[in-house]
This record gives structure tokens, sequence and C-alpha cells, in this order.
């Protein structure tokens, strides 16, 4: 997944609902009012990824990063 200019190496997934990590992530955005609160959004989903299986602790943290340096 590519968020901002940054590629964090994290395959973009379609979850059972058919929304894909990058269509929630990217939903995130615009409802932030800064980068701190767009950091924590996407940190929050990809902390609910792991906890689920769904991505690895590495992934988390790729994701996590990508989202600090996006905006």
């Amino acid at each position: 997944m590519v968020i901002g200019r940054c590629d964090s190496g994290v395959a973009n997934r379609v979850l059972p609902g058919g929304a894909s990590f990058m269509d929630l992530i990217s939903a995130a955005a615009p409802s932030s009012k800064n980068d701190g609160q767009f950091v924590g959004a996407v940190t929050k989903r990809a902390v609910g990824w792991k906890k689920a299986g769904l991505i690895s602790g590495r992934d988390q943290g790729a994701i996590t990063s990508c989202a600090a340096r996006s905006k």
C-alpha cells in the first residue's frame, strides 16, 4: 500500500465487507482535522488488523510509519 508517497510494502487486502485497507485509510484523511488525528486513525485501524491476524506487527509498523510521513 502506498500512503501519500510512502510505500509501506504491505499488500492492500479486501476485507469481508468489501472495503480494502486503502479504502479505510483514505476515509480517515478527510475526517482528520490535523496530521496527528490522521496518524491516530490509521494506527487504530492497523492495530485492529494486527489483532485480527490480517497483518504482522512489522506490517503494522510500516503502515503507521507511512501515515506519519504522508502529511
